[in-house]
């Protein structure tokens, strides 16, 4: 991981490696459902289904702990309602839109639906709109006053 900002404390290991053990789980299956029916005498005289004696097995998995993810961009995620979000607040030194943090934040249904990475500054949240989203603020206001007198009769 040559850009990786962690330091090992492992002597058997160059600067940036990091070791992953694999693991080993064992665990038992029932596997009643896959045995074939027993076609023994004592079976069909009574008319019920006899299965082999030995219907759980013991597994033994070994496996690096990996668990498979999903990730996409910001504007990829506009619109979309997902499940889980998983979102990092702090973003690279640059141009900064409000959307870059809005969206991935509003993409849930529920506050416990999100998984903020690392701690961030407040100000992260406090980024003001630029000169044009100022602009076409006002206008959406302005065309919201015209409307609104225009059909001020239609007030009940």
């Amino acid at each position: 991981m040559p850009k990786a900002k962690i330091s090992t404390k492992f002597d058997s290991l160059e600067p940036q490696l990091v070791s992953i053990s694999a693991v080993e789980k064992t665990f038992e299956v029932n596997v009643q459902s896959l045995l074939p029916i027993s076609t023994s005498t004592s079976a069909k005289s009574n008319g019920s289904r006899a299965h082999s004696p030995a219907s759980k097995i013991t597994v033994t998995r070994k496996a690096l702990p990996f668990i498979p993810a999903y990730s996409i961009t910001t504007h990829k995620a506009q619109g979309q309602t997902m499940s889980k979000v998983v979102v990092d607040l702090r973003l690279p030194p640059g141009k900064e839109e409000v959307a870059s943090r809005y969206v991935p934040l509003g993409r849930v249904k529920s506050r416990k639906d999100i998984a903020i990475l690392q701690d961030f500054p407040f100000s992260a949240l406090q980024v003001k709109p630029s000169k044009a989203q100022r602009a076409e603020l006002d206008r959406l206001n302005r065309l919201n006053e015209v409307t609104l007198e225009r059909y001020q009769t239609w007030k009940q």
